[in-house]
C-alpha cells in the first residue's frame, strides 16, 4: 500500500460516513484483511470498487501544467473544463478530448495551443447556449 492509496481509503471511509465496524466489515468481505495497511493491490482495487458502488466519488483534480509558451494557460484550461461540464453535464475529460479531436485535431486538452484555446472557449460558450434556446422554443416562455 502506498501512502496515497491508504489516504484514499480513509477519504472514502469519511465521505461514506462509515463507522469503524462497517469499515472493517468491508475490508474483511472484499479483501480478507482487518486493516487497510494489509491490503495487496488486488485487495485495494476490490475495496475501492465496493466503496464506489456504495457511492464514493473520488475527486479528480485537473492537472496543472504551468506556464508553457504557445500553449493554453491553466486559466484557459479551467474555463474550457467548466464550459464542457456545463454543456455535457459531466466532467468526463475523455468526452472533452474526443470533442477536441473532432473539431480541433488535438488529441488531449494538455496539447491545446493558446490560439485554439480561444476558439474552443467561444465554441463551447455557443454550444452551451443552444440547448437553453432550444428548451425555450420547445416549452415556451416560463410562467412567472
Amino acid at each position: 500500500m502506498t501512502p496515497e492509496q491508504l489516504a484514499l481509503i480513509h477519504v472514502a471511509k469519511k465521505q461514506l460516513d462509515m463507522d469503524d465496524k462497517l469499515y472493517r466489515e468491508v475490508l474483511e468481505q472484499y479483501a480478507g484483511v482487518k486493516s487497510a495497511r494489509d491490503l495487496c493491490p488486488a485487495g485495494f482495487q476490490s475495496v475501492m470498487a465496493a466503496f464506489e458502488r456504495m457511492g464514493f466519488k473520488p475527486a479528480s483534480t485537473p492537472q496543472r501544467l504551468g506556464r508553457r509558451p504557445g500553449f493554453a494557460s491553466d486559466a484557459q484550461l479551467e474555463l474550457i473544463r467548466s464550459l464542457w461540464q456545463a454543456y455535457a453535464g459531466t466532467d468526463d475529460e475523455r468526452g472533452l478530448n474526443s470533442w477536441l479531436e473532432k473539431w480541433f485535431k488535438i488529441s488531449n486538452l494538455r496539447f491545446l495551443p493558446g490560439y485554439k484555446a480561444s476558439r474552443a472557449i467561444e465554441a463551447l460558450k455557443k454550444m452551451s447556449v443552444r440547448p437553453r434556446q432550444q428548451e425555450r422554443r420547445d416549452h415556451g416562455p416560463s410562467a412567472a
